[in-house]
């Protein structure tokens, strides 16, 4: 005997959607914690209003990560996750962070982008134990913030930005293809910000290409 087909109406889809929105929610930390691990971005301390909306955030992150949460399983019940940071400690080393974080970020910022800004940034902080035993908390943020997959979303981005960038026009592009990509799924620059006055003194003083006086 055949099984009953099942027949879809309106309400049917609108609730295999709900179900499926939720069944995705539970996968990611929620929009405003992953707008919140942004203070760990060099990008983020260029902003206006930097301090008001650090204080925001932060207290996001330390209610989102700085207490225990129950671990459900199927039957319905399970023990409890130890919190992944202190508020305590996010708290008593908030000062010394920003200070590194306001100091470090337009530097990294700053071309050649020989790697990923984020990666530099923390590779400076990450040299200095001081800095290290300073504000240790802040490190696990940032490793959380590099580590966290947001989804499949941002893969499909890079490779659309690809297909982009490495047009027709530009189809000899080669080991500057990365930066490009990074550049503009970053967005690192706008039109307005962008140092074109540096970018051609250094497309200028490479040797190994053609240059015309622009002069």
């Amino acid at each position: 005997m055949d099984p009953p087909l099942l027949v879809l109406n309106s309400n049917n889809l609108a609730d295999i959607a709900d179900a499926l929105i939720a069944e995705l929610d539970t996968r990611f930390p929620a929009n405003h914690v992953m707008d919140s691990l942004g203070i760990v971005f060099p990008q983020y301390w260029l902003q206006e209003n930097v301090d008001s909306s650090f204080s925001a955030h932060l207290s996001i992150l330390k209610d989102f990560f700085g207490t225990p949460k129950p671990c459900v399983n199927v039957e319905g019940d399970g023990d409890w996750v130890t919190q992944l940071l202190s508020s305590a400690d996010l708290d008593s080393q908030m000062a010394m962070f920003k200070m590194a974080m306001k100091s470090n970020s337009k530097g990294v910022l700053t071309p050649p982008f020989t790697v990923n800004p984020m990666t530099k940034l923390w590779q400076i902080l990450g040299s200095n134990a001081l800095l290290v035993h300073a504000f240790i908390e802040y490190f696990k943020v940032a490793r959380m913030a590099m580590t966290i997959v947001l989804g499949s979303v941002e893969d499909e981005r890079a490779f659309s930005t690809v297909g982009f960038i490495k047009g027709k026009l530009r189809n000899k592009l080669g080991e500057h293809l990365p930066l490009c990509v990074q550049m503009f799924t970053q967005k690192f620059y706008t039109l307005k910000n962008f140092p074109y006055t540096e970018a051609v003194q250094a497309w200028r003083a490479n040797k190994h290409r053609y240059c015309m006086n622009l002069q």
